[in-house]
Order: C-alpha cells, then structure tokens, then sequence
C-alpha cells in the first residue's frame, strides 16, 4: 500500500485539530487531549504503519499515531537551478 507521506518527509500537524480534541477523525484515529501540544508543529515521519490504513509517528510527538487527514507538508523551498556561465577563457 502507497502512504502520502515516508519516513524523513517534513510534515505540519494541522492547525485544524484543536477543534477536534476528545473526537476521532475521518479515518477513526482519536485526538486526545495529551496529542494538542503538538498541534501546528513541524515534524518528521520517524515511521510508518499500514494497518488498514496508514498511521505515523513523529519526532518529538511522542508515542501517538496519526493519519493522512491529520498532517500537511511542509513546503520545502524550490532551489533554482544556476544559470551556465559560459567560459571566457579561450586556448
């Protein structure tokens, strides 16, 4: 099975589930009320679980598991490639 996310990806814990503490998501994982300080931080995927659907864990969230609907990426900055200079030196 095909996660969204692999281990090393940066994610953010969404913002959006303060309004959730006490209820479980769309995909049945609950949010208590330990898991709301890591809510709105930036993370790393440490590992994953597929256990009919996929779950994460996080660096520095302690021992909890989250799930698609519960994480967003984290924009890494696009990296222009440079520009070839042409050589000036002529033999």
């Amino acid at each position: 099975m095909k996660t969204k996310y692999k281990v090393g990806d940066k994610v953010r814990i969404k913002d959006s589930l303060r309004d959730m503490i006490g209820r479980r998501t769309s995909l049945n994982t609950y949010i208590n009320s330990s898991m709301a300080s890591h809510i709105g931080k930036v993370t790393t995927i440490r590992k994953t679980n597929v256990a009919g659907y996929t779950c994460y864990h996080l660096d520095g969230a302690g021992d909890w598991v989250w799930d698609d609907t519960m994480l967003e990426p984290v924009d890494t900055p696009i990296i222009k490639p440079r520009k070839k200079l042409k050589s000036r030196i002529r033999f």
